[in-house]
């Protein structure tokens, strides 16, 4: 019996330890479609969850597993740095994005108009990194001009592979529907 009650003592402390951490990271009112009014602390990431729409012609570019989907889940990570807002892939369908990165840097936060770039790829275990551009050009497509993005310039020094796969998504993403995409210059891609 003292057991049974040490065992449902320690259950409800660590049920209550969880719930502390998952709210700390969640904050009221921010979501894919209504962004931080406030920078969030670097230390303090918020996670935000999503459906995104995947465009037809990109559907045969994401991976095996998951082509296609005419949507996609996301979990994507909010971080403030100074004067800008750094939003990343966490998640796509279920699969992690350990081991790589792909995230989108809005400058000139507490100014208008915020300048929007696609600031790095480097493919995951297991996501290849044309998944992670559609996943995250998906939610760009549909969610960035709530965060202030009405253009979205492409920029990545990351590796030579890795610009290969931004430049091959980036003339994609120009080419063939996404709608804030920029029209190409010297400059960018």
């Amino acid at each position: 019996m003292a057991l049974c009650t040490w065992s449902l003592c320690i259950a409800l402390i660590l049920c209550q330890l969880c719930q502390q951490v998952s709210s700390s990271r969640v904050a009221e009112g921010v979501s894919c479609s209504q962004p931080p009014e406030n920078l969030p602390d670097s230390e303090e990431p918020i996670y935000i969850s999503c459906s995104v729409k995947v465009p037809e012609a990109f559907r045969r570019r994401i991976q095996e597993n998951l082509r296609g989907k005419d949507t996609l889940d996301v979990v994507l990570r909010l971080r403030g740095f100074d004067s800008f807002l750094e939003v990343s892939l966490q998640e796509v369908e279920g699969l992690d994005v350990t081991g790589g990165e792909c995230f989108m840097d809005i400058q000139r936060w507490r100014e208008a108009p915020r300048i929007c770039y696609l600031a790095s790829l480097s493919k995951a275990d297991k996501l290849n990194g044309n998944t992670l551009m559609v996943a995250l050009l998906s939610w760009i497509d549909q969610f960035s001009p709530a965060y202030g993005c009405t253009k979205v310039t492409i920029l990545d020094v990351s590796s030579i592979k890795e610009m290969y796969v931004l430049s091959k998504a980036g003339f994609y993403y120009q080419s063939f529907g996404f709608q804030h995409a920029p029209r190409a210059n010297q400059d960018g891609i």
